[in-house]
């Protein structure tokens, strides 16, 4: 049998007449009543001690027990009641073994079938023999699966459902904690810390938000995703390093882009800008003679009595229009482009313009750097 102190103590007072060393009993010596006082005195504090250590012995519940080794981290007590509701898993347990060794563990399980409680242990690893003591700790359980932690009770943990836990404050639940997370219980409505009181690290694997990012001090990136976020396939790349941007960002396949090219916004409106990629334009321009904008060039002549020197171009092919109508035909300085108007004896002058029709520079300021274009 087991039992010990006051763990022999039944709440059927008939069945205490043997539960101690000195009992009490019908017309006892006087001396025996002083010792069987003494020793449950001595009892009464030796539980009080327990309790201080978070421990008592509780047994079947009522006086001396049975309860055998089934292995090393297995007990069952001989009970005619179901005692899992205490003997429930994640309850510190204390056993005093068959070796005499006092181990300290938890449960693990238990189950109940008459007459035997079985309890299967953590952390313990019992010596061969029966158990002497069998000793359970806090009772956290009690008071609807909470473990109240102020005065006013209205802060606790709380078992509100099978594997979750509460944490309530000032009434209102908080956190929830489950089997692999742990989170608000209201969506967006507990902070991580505060402006006055702030974690000083912190490591995740991965982080995603919903709403913005502040930084206080600088973004330190040692993977490339956030980079790599802002340089997708199809993606430009530029800098004045000619170094492939695999080398310097670390990611991604990357081919030169528009070389000797100048870039151009997409304008739907244009059809030589509305599709992506689209070339054209050039490096330098002959302008053509349906390109040249109209102008005058003045000239002076000297033909027979006419002293009216001046003239004009026109745009009729690089000839000179004279601009009075003089007596005479036309000169030794004619050529076949000259022209006749309706003005008689008008004549016209060919002038060489001194132009050799080349190609002039189209470029505005620029400035070279290099581009590359993302392709996986």
């Amino acid at each position: 049998m087991a039992g010990t102190g006051v763990g022999k103590y039944s709440t059927t007072a008939s069945s205490n007449e043997t539960v101690q060393s000195t009992n009490f009993a019908e017309g006892m010596a006087p001396s025996d009543v002083n010792n069987a006082a003494r020793e449950t005195m001595a009892n009464m504090r030796s539980m009080y001690n327990q309790i201080g250590e978070g421990f008592v012995e509780y047994g079947d519940g009522d006086g001396t027990y049975t309860v055998t080794r089934s292995d090393a981290d297995t007990i069952t007590i001989t009970s005619s009641a179901n005692l899992t509701s205490l003997y429930y898993a994640g309850r510190p347990i204390r056993i005093l073994d068959g070796g005499g060794n006092t181990v300290t563990g938890a449960i693990s399980s238990s189950s109940y079938s008459s007459p035997n409680l079985t309890v299967n242990l953590s952390g313990i690893s019992l010596a061969s023999g029966n158990p002497t003591k069998v000793e359970l700790g806090p009772a956290i359980k009690v008071g609807g699966g909470r473990v109240i932690l102020d005065d006013d009770e209205d802060s606790y943990l709380s078992a509100s459902t099978d594997d979750q836990i509460d944490v309530v404050v000032s009434g209102t639940a908080q956190l929830e904690v489950k089997d692999g997370s742990i989170g608000p219980t209201t969506d967006s409505d507990v902070d991580l810390g505060t402006t006055a009181k702030r974690f000083k690290d912190a490591f995740v694997d991965t982080l995603t938000t919903t709403g913005n990012v502040t930084v206080g001090g600088n973004l330190t990136v040692t993977g490339t995703g956030l980079v790599e976020a802002a340089y997708p396939v199809g993606s430009i790349y530029m800098n004045i390093n000619s170094t492939d941007p695999n080398t310097l960002l670390g990611f991604g396949s990357w081919s030169r882009f528009g070389e000797g090219k100048m870039l151009i916004s997409q304008s739907s409106s244009d059809s030589d800008f509305d599709t992506g990629e689209e070339t054209g334009g050039a490096k330098t321009v002959t302008l053509s003679a349906s390109e040249l904008p109209e102008h005058q060039h003045h000239v002076l002549r000297n033909e027979g009595s006419n002293t009216n020197g001046t003239g004009f171009f026109s745009n009729d092919t690089d000839a000179v229009a004279i601009g009075n109508t003089g007596i005479g035909g036309l000169g030794t300085t004619d050529t076949t482009n000259q022209q006749i108007n309706a003005d008689a004896n008008v004549g016209r002058s060919s002038v060489n313009i001194g132009t050799t029709g080349q190609a002039h520079n189209n470029m505005p300021p620029y400035i070279v750097v290099y581009m590359w274009k993302r392709a996986s």
